[in-house]
């Protein structure tokens, strides 16, 4: 991933105001969007854990199917909030 991103714009070089600007923000767009990725990702892993931990009790036969469906969508769509 290159580190060196400006902006190509005609008139860029007659303001230097402009160029600095645009470019923290091109910047800044990105280590959100990394951001942004990185939580995504966590949050899918963290789920399928989740989602994995709760197939291995219902396999086992130590937790009955409702007590595993509450916990898994307890846990799936309160822990990212």
């Amino acid at each position: 991933m290159s580190k060196n991103i400006t902006p190509s714009l005609p008139c860029s070089e007659s303001n230097p105001f402009l160029t600095a600007r645009l470019t923290w923000i091109i910047h800044e767009r990105i280590r959100q969007a990394r951001y942004s990725f990185n939580f995504c990702l966590t949050a899918t892993v963290l789920s399928f854990g989740i989602s994995v931990t709760g197939a291995r009790y219902l396999i086992s036969t130590q937790a009955s199917e409702g007590a595993v469906t509450a916990a898994v969508g307890f846990w799936g769509s309160n822990c990212y909030m």
